[in-house]
Formats: structure tokens, sequence, C-alpha cells
């Protein structure tokens, strides 16, 4: 039976179950981020005081209906425990677009292009089909820009905490 509110738990001769649930605390706690951050990619979006959806992507693909920020899974798999101590954690990642997708925000990319044959096609301007003849494309670079917008997946929430503040309660009633 769970003991009201206003009532202290009686801890004698539980010092040695509380030092333990205290020094597991830490590795639990980023064992329920982790899984809460994890499942935002699940739910594609968001949770704080209320659900935001992210945004969708501009060109959606063609034939596959994939996740928002999923192509193979690497992000994603990504996230973990990077540091414990007595009384924090840490968690996050090492992906290097993670926190432009997190964030959102102007990215600009120079690209090099490689020196490559191109083989003749077909294709259509202004409704009439052209052929285009073989050629060699000669090495360049290229720049571009392009603004990504925020897809938040870890940082503050509220329901993560209020999900830990819950897990501690109910350890700590456990041991009384």
């Amino acid at each position: 039976m769970p003991r009201p509110r206003n009532e202290f738990p009686n801890f004698e001769g539980k010092g040695d179950a509380l030092r333990q649930m205290f020094r597991a605390l830490p590795r639990v706690v980023g064992n329920m981020a982790v899984n809460f951050y994890k499942d935002r990619f699940r739910r594609q979006g968001w949770h704080d005081n209320s659900f935001s959806r992210w945004p969708d992507r501009k060109r959606p693909e063609k034939g596959a209906r994939r996740a928002v920020l999923v192509k193979s899974g690497r992000l994603r798999r990504s996230i973990r425990i990077i540091n414990t101590t007595f009384n924090s954690v840490t968690v996050g990642t090492d992906v290097p677009y993670a926190k432009i997708h997190n964030e959102g925000g102007q990215v600009n990319v120079s690209q090099s292009v490689k020196r490559h044959d191109r083989k003749a096609h077909r294709r259509r301007v202004r409704g009439r089909e052209q052929r285009v003849k073989a050629h060699s494309v000669k090495a360049h670079t290229r720049s571009f820009s392009a603004t990504i917008p925020q897809r938040k997946y870890m940082g503050r929430s509220r329901l993560l905490t209020k999900r830990i503040v819950m897990h501690i309660n109910k350890q700590i009633d456990n041991l009384s």
C-alpha cells in the first residue's frame, strides 16, 4: 500500500538498500532517457508539455514510405549513455549530423564531383523528348545551402522528467 505523501518513510535498517538504489539510479535514469529519445523516432515528434509532430520531408521518396529522420537507422542507433557519475548521467550521440537535425538551421555545403562519363539517354523538355548524347563531365566543386527544419529528438522534456520522478518515488516507496 503506498504511503500518504505527508508521511515520511521509515528508513531504519534500510541504509544499504538506499545506497544501492542511489548507486544504480544514474544508469537507470540514463536508460529511461535513451529509450524516451529513441521512441521519438517511432512517434515522429517531440513531447514536452504536449506532442508536436515533426515537419514532413519536402520531397518524399517515390515508392518507399519511410519515417522522417530514418534512412539507415544510424542516428537512432547512436543514441546512448556517454558518461555516468554518482549523481549525473550524460546521454548523447556521436553522429556528425545529429545536432543540425535536433536544432535545425542553415547548412552551407561544398561538394566535390569527380570526373565521370555519362551515358546517352532521353529527357523531356517542355513536353518534348530530347536525346542527350554520351559525354564526359569534368571534375568540379559545387556549393549549395539548405535550411534544415528542427526535428527535436533529444533534450529536456517535462514528460521525461515526470516519468523519472515517478520512477524514483516508486523505488523509495518500495524501500519503506
